[in-house]
């Protein structure tokens, strides 16, 4: 999952991959979720924001 969240094009694909992380409590993960606050695309930045949220 990770991977997809910094590697794929799409940012629909970056978003799922973002939920899931969220979803299974990857918080090992909490770095790549970070980075993507910075993504280009403004649905990612926010699925990133959730993502961490759920995380704590």
């Amino acid at each position: 999952m990770e991977r997809l969240v910094e590697r794929s094009n799409q940012p629909g694909v970056r978003i799922a991959a973002l939920h899931a992380l969220a979803t299974i409590g990857a918080g090992c993960s909490r770095g790549t979720i970070e980075t993507a606050l910075d993504d280009p695309d403004e649905e990612v930045r926010q699925a990133a924001e959730e993502a961490l949220d759920r995380l704590e």
